[in-house]
């Protein structure tokens, strides 16, 4: 009886150094990215925010932050990673008192996942803009899985800020006449 018993324990010790397929996940860190693009003064660009990558998210809060005395959201649109958010959700893409865009997205129960187009920004170039290269910084404070009657987990990420290039004006000089 005392060898039956050791042989059973012996096995439980060994399974239990065992990871089981089912139950061993990993994934892959979750990118965040922002286009960058060129554009003259007085010009509007498009930069689109996507996102990369193996999750299932029940929380997110993203923000694109720029410098909003050059440039001015113009409109944005959802992608169609928030298009697919499931149904009794809320996703909602708005623009901050201080000029930048926000994206937040609540799922109550079924997560969401999926790469693509998270959102599509259009952003007005001012007028008077100065030559040089201009951030816009993806602030990601939640993004979080919370599975019904679950712990809720932060998912890793990782982003990569996108920019807005202003050229200077080209000043194409007028013909003048040869006397």
């Amino acid at each position: 009886m005392k060898k039956l018993l050791a042989a059973i324990v012996a096995v439980a010790m060994i399974l239990s150094l065992t990871a089981v397929p089912a139950f061993a996940t990993t994934r892959d860190v979750v990118t965040f990215s922002a286009d960058s693009v060129t554009a003259a003064p007085g010009e509007t660009v498009q930069v689109v925010v996507r996102i990369d990558g193996d999750y299932e998210c029940h929380g997110l809060t993203v923000k694109a932050e720029t410098d909003t005395s050059v440039l001015t959201v113009e409109s944005h649109e959802n992608g169609e990673v928030l298009g697919g958010v499931p149904g009794g959700s809320f996703a909602m893409v708005d623009v901050t008192p201080e000029g930048y865009v926000s994206v937040g997205v609540m799922c109550a129960t079924t997560p969401f996942s999926g790469s693509g187009t998270l959102v599509i920004i259009n952003y007005r170039v001012a007028d008077d803009a100065q030559p040089g290269t201009y951030d816009v910084h993806l602030n990601v404070t939640k993004f979080i899985n919370m599975p019904l009657n679950g712990p809720q987990t932060d998912i890793e990420f990782t982003t990569e800020d996108g920019s807005v290039t202003v050229e200077a004006e080209v000043v194409t000089p007028e013909p003048t006449e040869e006397p």
